[in-house]
């Protein structure tokens, strides 16, 4: 008698979430921030049950404060109601850009969730790093240590070409992919990819 084929596990993913001071741009009619809400909330809509996830933010609250990093939602099992309140309150107003401090702790977040299966981080941001880090470094030698377990993914919200090549030179160190997204479309398309 045969065995069924036993299903992949689904991957444990960190969001992290931008709500700095940029993001209070416009893109088309709407914030940034709002639209990174919105196709954040979509895609909660579709993740599969079996995944795991959490939520990450920087930047929600202060003046340039490097210390704004918080854990919204520990990885744990999908739930949807969870992940969707932990972005349901922010609004960007003139939070710095900590994206090193962020990673990190993301990373640590991820690496110590006991659960087999593939481990991602997926950044949400429109900036580059403005507290004084080195994501790009610290991505580098993350994937190195870890021998690539944890893939970085990134989609850029409406960045400048310096903004891009920061963000994306983050996701080829971490073995993911980088995501252009100037509109709400294209930031669902590359959210769905991941």
């Amino acid at each position: 008698v045969g065995t069924a084929p036993v299903a992949a596990e689904s991957p444990s993913v960190m969001f992290i979430m931008d709500v700095s001071g940029s993001m209070r741009a416009k893109m088309g009619k709407k914030t940034r921030m709002s639209v990174a809400k919105q196709a954040y909330n979509d895609l909660m809509d579709g993740i599969p049950t079996d995944a795991h996830v959490g939520l990450f933010v920087y930047g929600h609250h202060g003046d340039r404060d490097c210390q704004a990093m918080e854990t919204r939602v520990p990885l744990k099992q999908l739930d949807v109601t969870a992940m969707k309140a932990g972005v349901a309150g922010l609004s960007a107003s003139k939070g710095a850009t900590p994206l090193t401090g962020a990673l990190m702790l993301s990373v640590q977040a991820v690496g110590n969730y006991k659960r087999p299966g593939g481990k991602a981080i997926v950044l949400i941001s429109d900036g580059k790093e403005n507290c004084g880090g080195d994501p790009v470094k610290f991505v580098a030698e993350m994937t190195a240590a870890l021998k690539g377990s944890i893939k970085v993914y990134v989609v850029g919200l409406g960045v400048n070409d310096k903004e891009r090549a920061q963000l994306a030179a983050i996701a080829t160190a971490g073995g993911g992919e980088y995501y252009a997204a100037n509109d709400a479309k294209q930031l669902a398309e590359g959210l769905a990819k991941i």
